[in-house]
């Protein structure tokens, strides 16, 4: 058993006598909310970068795919001898009109109209936010209530004290 666990355990059996004035164990309750929502607050700020590093890695590539295909199709055009615009210009065609149409599939599979003033990386950090509810156990509507309680027990303490 690691030392959190035993303390845990410690409070636990704390909270559970008889004898023990309602003032501390208000205060072990307000103290283990408070180690809670510092923990889910690390796990969401986490969950929020992680978020943000996804967006600028897919600006950078969708940067780095423009500058690729601008740059091949210049040396195409004017490097290569027996290439040259005539030949070029229906590959430039296609290239651009299969990517209209791959924007349009991301459009529609994903629903998102970012002219609304909703940024693209407000999305990406809120599904992680989602998927890290399961995988880290870190709901923001518990993290709300825990607050709530958090507040409403430091009232009671203020006002006992």
């Amino acid at each position: 058993m690691n030392n959190s666990q035993e303390k845990l355990n410690f409070l636990n059996s704390f909270i559970s006598k008889k004898d023990t004035d309602y003032i501390y164990k208000l205060k072990i309750v307000y103290f283990k909310l408070i180690s809670d929502i510092q923990k889910m607050e690390s796990i969401k700020m986490r969950i929020l970068n992680r978020g943000m590093n996804r967006r600028k890695y897919f600006l950078k590539f969708l940067w780095l795919l423009l500058v690729a295909q601008t740059g091949i199709f210049y040396h195409m055009i004017y490097n290569v001898d027996h290439l040259g615009w005539d030949l070029v210009e229906p590959i430039t065609f296609l290239l651009s009109s299969v990517i209209y149409v791959a924007g349009i599939v991301s459009y529609v599979k994903f629903h998102r109209n970012f002219s609304n003033g909703q940024k693209i990386g407000e999305v990406i950090s809120l599904n992680l936010l989602l998927k890290g509810n399961v995988k880290f156990n870190c709901n923001e509507k518990i993290l709300l209530q825990l607050k709530k309680e958090a507040e409403s027990i430091k009232k009671i303490l203020d006002t006992k004290i």
